[in-house]
């Protein structure tokens, strides 16, 4: 004799799906956009599971304010899916992300003319049935600088990141027995 329940049937198949997250100018990942820049925010959704594909499953991405949204495009290997967005939540729903399937969600936008600011964006992966939802949201920052100005510092003729990373500025504590060695 067996024994089903329908619920169990309704319920999708356990796969691990997850979602990655970067801010790209002209495919290369960036911290920083220069005021009124074009740029992409390129969220990578992969579905972990060899064998299960995963049906109905949606990714939202709350887009800084600040940003201009220019265009949605999302890659075939992701499966059909349905785009919408309003004001800075960006909306996409995949009728079924294939077993082993991995693909990216690209939202071309621009970075506001007003500097210096932060952009931070925030995206989840809701799926039914998975076993890791450690690996469904992902918050990103990416700085908008004041034009002509270097925020890193300019150190014996290194420009910007170079500066810091060869003259590291050394941990401070107003502590006096903490200074000694």
């Amino acid at each position: 004799m067996v024994l089903f329940c329908a619920a169990q049937a309704a319920y999708p198949p356990e796969a691990d799906l997850s979602i990655y997250k970067e801010a790209q100018i002209d495919g290369n990942a960036t911290a920083e956009v220069p005021p009124g820049e074009a740029f992409d925010y390129v969220i990578t959704v992969t579905n972990h599971h060899p064998t299960h594909s995963a049906p109905e499953v949606v990714v939202t991405d709350k887009l800084p304010y600040e940003v201009a949204i220019g265009s949605i495009n999302v890659s075939s290997g992701l499966g059909e899916s349905a785009v919408s967005w309003s004001g800075d939540l960006v909306y996409v729903r995949f009728d079924l992300i294939p077993a082993g399937g991995s693909g990216q969600i690209i939202i071309s936008v621009t970075a506001p003319e007003e500097a210096p600011t932060t952009l931070y964006n925030i995206a989840n992966l809701r799926y039914g049935n998975d076993p890791n939802p450690a690996n469904n949201r992902v918050t990103i920052s990416t700085y908008v600088p004041l034009l002509g100005y270097d925020h890193l510092g300019v150190v014996e003729g290194l420009p910007g990141r170079e500066a810091l990373e060869s003259n590291p500025t050394p941990p401070f504590s107003g502590c006096q027995s903490c200074q000694r060695g």
